[in-house]
């Protein structure tokens, strides 16, 4: 982490890989995806993490999923309907418990949550120097630029699924 701050571009991290059991023509659709870049921070810039992913947004936010609140809306209607053909509203907790079903027994499918996930993947090693630092999940939040250093209280979380 010692030194000059950089960014690998996704162009310098490919080899030329050879698949023997692909017709690779029919895969060049996967070469109009762009990739994003990979940060590098220097450790300097590692000591801090929101001024270092302030500095990082302008370029990296442009490799980031966006909607509207209209157009996530439109989207969220959509798969409700498909979910429970009906557009009519249905009790929040009926909505909840079949969220945690889908979570625990359902089929293979894409949430856009990520609330109640446990951990932080870091080390729970207290002698862990990368656990210990402002990148874990676990201590990001009270960081004297987060906003969420101001909350009082402990934000609850599912522990179980319903």
């Amino acid at each position: 982490m010692a030194g000059k701050s950089s960014i690998t571009q996704p162009e310098a991290r490919h080899g030329s890989n050879k698949l023997s059991k692909f017709d690779l023509a029919d895969l060049e659709w996967t070469n109009t995806i762009p990739e994003c870049p990979v940060y590098h921070p220097s450790e300097h810039e590692f000591e801090n993490p929101l001024v270092y992913l302030q500095k990082i947004a302008p370029e990296a936010s442009k490799y980031a999923r966006k909607y509207t609140y209209h157009e996530f809306e439109a989207l969220a209607n959509k798969a409700f309907l498909s979910r429970f053909h009906s557009s009519e509203s249905l009790p929040s907790s009926y909505v909840e418990k079949e969220f945690w079903h889908e979570m625990a027994h359902g089929e293979k499918r894409t949430v856009e949550y990520g609330v109640n996930v446990e951990g932080s993947a870091f080390s729970c090693d207290p002698d862990d120097r990368l656990a210990a630092s402002k990148w874990n999940l676990k201590n990001f939040s009270r960081l004297l630029q987060s906003p969420l250093r101001l909350v009082d209280k402990e934000i609850p979380v599912r522990k179980q699924f319903l």
